[in-house]
């Protein structure tokens, strides 16, 4: 298909753009992309990139000016993050503006406002796009977020930050695109959690934990990140304490794709698979030396440990106890009844207090349904663990019962 007249004219002049940029000729490649943006207003790199331009030839006024009618248009689309980004450039070029922070808060909530909530006889609006931590904030939060962001440029190829390094900032990426890595003892090297982009935040298991940095973090791609720290959060929670749980909700669930990637299990997923199970699974607490299930109870749910130890055991009368063996992190059971449709045949304790990550029965199946690879590797480890089970079962009773008999 044949470009239309305007795209080709767009590209002819873009290409020229970029020679002069090349060659370092701001004054020519402003011209240029002034043009496109005359051309076609909703080119809104170009627009960005007249802003730039605008700066480095010491236009600081009339750069000003175009990041803020680009600000406005990024927040009315719903592009807040970019909205944001521009803001933090503004205020470091002119300190004067801090009450563009303000504005750029009303005008999201409002916007936010209008498209769930239409005037009687109009159509809804578009409804803005979910962005983790901000599309839950009021007008009042979200103004105290945008205030202690901290805006970053990360080059292409760089590190953000490294698995181990102390740190406990939160990063939301406003352009570009990361990749999210770590180390694996298996396979002696860094395997990739996820790829995130524009919209999306890292960094939080440090943050909320031991102050250090649980992955390593690449650019991808030139990026554009905002930085909060602790300290500025913990001041902003303390007037907003609503902010912390809608953190510590995504926490969880990037807590529960973590350990997914490193399960035997599930580890062989692409990370946007594991994505969508990482909703099925519920995060669940259990105190030291309390019993999960026992044995003979209907099967319900199918368990992998986040972190702690639990026992497998299994009875016959109120004396003879057999210890079947002892799970850990990255462990999981419970499977066996599920997948074979029986009664429990062992019952499970933590013998100290366990992390679990829960999938009811009906999520199970929709699991199984969804993923022959793990319906067949469960398959065949539940077979073998089954065998083993009864054999050990079968073997101690006869100990015990021809002891008894002697």
């Amino acid at each position: 298909m044949s470009k239309s007249p305007m795209a080709s004219e767009k590209a002819l002049i873009k290409s020229r753009a970029q020679k002069y940029l090349s060659k370092r000729n701001y004054k020519k490649a402003l011209g240029e992309f002034q043009r496109i943006t005359k051309l076609d207003p909703m080119d809104l790199r170009s627009r960005l990139r007249v802003g730039d331009l605008l700066q480095k030839l010491g236009r600081a006024g009339e750069a000003v000016a175009q990041y803020k009618q680009l600000t406005r248009h990024y927040a009315k689309e719903g592009f807040l993050i970019q909205a944001i980004s521009l803001n933090k450039i503004i205020l470091r070029i002119d300190p004067s503006q801090e009450e563009i922070g303000k504005e750029l808060a009303d005008l999201y909530a409002q916007i936010g406002i209008s498209s769930q909530i239409p005037a009687k006889g109009q159509k809804a609006e578009k409804k803005l796009p979910e962005i983790p931590l901000f599309s839950e904030l009021n007008r009042d939060e979200l103004h105290q977020v945008v205030s202690h962001l901290k805006a970053q440029h990360v080059a292409r190829g760089s590190l953000v930050c490294k698995e181990g390094d102390p740190g406990d900032s939160i990063y939301i990426i406003s352009s570009g695109k990361v990749g999210v890595l770590k180390y694996s003892k298996s396979k002696q090297g860094d395997i990739l959690l996820a790829t995130l982009r524009e919209g999306d935040f890292f960094d939080e298991f440090g943050f909320f934990s031991d102050q250090k940095r649980h992955a390593t973090v690449k650019a991808l791609a030139d990026l554009e990140v905002l930085e909060i720290s602790r300290n500025d959060f913990d001041e902003i929670a303390k007037v907003h304490p609503r902010m912390r749980s809608i953190l510590l909700n995504f926490y969880k669930k990037r807590i529960i794709d973590t350990l997914l990637a490193f399960a035997p299990l599930f580890r062989h997923l692409q990370p946007q698979e594991r994505a969508q199970l990482v909703s099925h699974f519920k995060p669940r607490r259990v105190g030291e030396n309390r019993l999960i299930f026992n044995q003979g109870s209907p099967p319900t749910s199918f368990f992998v440990i986040k972190s702690g130890e639990v026992e497998v055991f299994a009875s016959k009368g109120a004396e003879q106890r057999v210890i079947l063996g002892c799970l850990r992190g990255g462990d999981f059971f419970g499977e066996i009844s599920l997948i074979f449709n029986r009664p429990r045949m062992a019952s499970v304790r933590t013998t100290k207090t366990t992390e679990l990550l829960e999938l009811e029965k009906a999520d199970f199946d929709h699991v199984v349904a969804a993923y022959p690879s793990i319906k067949g590797t469960l398959e065949v480890f539940s077979r073998k663990r089954l065998e083993v089970t009864s054999h050990i079962i079968s073997s101690s009773w006869t100990k015990k019962a021809t002891a008894t008999m002697v």
